[in-house]
């Protein structure tokens, strides 16, 4: 409507909201939720945090940080919990995630760091450190304990925790230099087998499995046998269908 000055002020505002970058992209779903307080690398959704490498020598470091609007205020890595150490698994409301620093070496996660803000207290952060134990992290007292172990990692074979997790649910995470993996079809059943290239399984927590062998052979023997379950469905389907065949003929007889 000519001279409506709120019109004009519409248009303008309208023109500003298209040409100014969004921080964080929308995309419309029936479904859409808050974004969780709980964030994993692993399993978290990567609309809602950003990820940059720097490789330093042998030591890759991973900086995972939410996107703006994305309140963190408790973290796991790979569903292991990391902070803070509650036991009910809740979070820290006096505290929100800034960053996660992630330092790997051969594709296998050595330390971990990250850097919280306090709510009450604007402008002011703490940095928690952490290292790698089997499948757990245990809280470092210091930044110089977390630097002392860093520094053994340029050494060429030395690690922190040289565990690697084998996951055989995984097939996009799984990485050639740890894994070779194979998938066959022998009479029509899928069958998988899992060569560990590098790093070793985790300990083995059943007391009746004394070796890293074992264990391995012991997930072996469960996917065979799981194999093994699934063809016999299939004969049994078979047999089933061969016993209405003759019973048909049987009728065709009478």
């Amino acid at each position: 409507m000519e001279g409506c000055s709120t019109c004009t002020n519409f248009d303008e505002k309208l023109r500003e909201f298209e040409t100014t970058a969004s921080t964080v992209p929308f995309t419309y779903s029936p479904d859409w939720v808050l974004p969780s307080m709980t964030f994993d690398p692993k399993t978290s959704h990567r609309f809602y945090f950003q990820s940059s490498d720097q490789t330093e020598g042998l030591v890759t470091t991973t900086t995972y940080t939410p996107k703006e609007g994305t309140v963190v205020n408790n973290v796991l890595y790979d569903r292991s919990k990391v902070w803070p150490a509650n036991e009910d698994g809740s979070g820290d409301t006096a505290k929100k995630l800034v960053h996660l620093k992630v330092l790997s070496k051969n594709d296998m996660v050595q330390l971990l760091q990250l850097r919280n803000a306090l709510v009450a207290t604007p402008n002011t952060t703490e940095d928690l450190y952490y290292k790698k134990v089997m499948d757990t992290y245990v809280k470092l007292d210091s930044e110089n304990a977390f630097n002392d172990l860093k520094g053994t990692l340029s050494k060429e074979d030395t690690y922190v925790d040289q565990n690697v997790k084998l996951d055989l649910s995984s097939t996009e995470e799984t990485s050639t230099k740890l894994f070779e993996k194979e998938t066959t079809l022998e009479d029509g059943v899928e069958k998988t087998v899992v060569v560990v290239k590098a790093g070793k399984l985790f300990q083995p927590r059943h007391k009746n499995v004394k070796s890293l062998e074992a264990q391995l052979a012991m997930i072996l023997d469960d996917l065979n046998n799981s194999n093994k379950n699934h063809k016999y469905r299939n004969n049994s389907n078979k047999n089933h269908k061969y016993r209405n065949n003759s019973n048909k003929n049987l009728k065709y007889r009478n």
